[in-house]
């Protein structure tokens, strides 16, 4: 892992998290010197059954931020740096599909801009 940071429990007992580089970013450290442990960014979920990780999503530049639909079907994640949330339809076997972008940001007001 990288540094896991936002978390929702499923009413299945499934766990969904987001494990972004944030955490590992020091005072000085930067590029070549963050030491990341991981090649990508991504999102997880741990069966609650079976205690397995499962690598749902690496083609995130910062996952930070989740949540559900009401109905447990659709998870939604936030990409920081991209200015967008992405929208999963959770499968059967707590999968999701590829997540098409629900909703950009825009504007410049604070949390609305792209960041490096």
């Amino acid at each position: 892992m990288n540094t896991p940071n936002d978390i929702v429990v499923k009413s299945d007992g499934s766990i969904y998290f987001t494990d972004s580089a944030g955490g590992l970013h020091l005072p000085g450290h930067q590029g070549q010197d963050l030491q990341r442990h991981l090649e990508y960014e991504g999102v997880f979920r741990l069966d609650p059954e079976t205690s397995a990780l499962t690598l749902l999503v690496d083609d995130m530049d910062f996952p930070n931020g989740l949540c559900f639909s009401e109905d447990e079907r659709i998870l939604y994640v936030n990409d920081s740096r991209r200015a967008h949330i992405r929208a999963f339809e959770i499968q059967d076997d707590g999968t999701v599909n590829e997540g098409p972008v629900f909703t950009e940001f825009a504007g410049n007001r604070s949390g609305n801009r792209r960041w490096h």
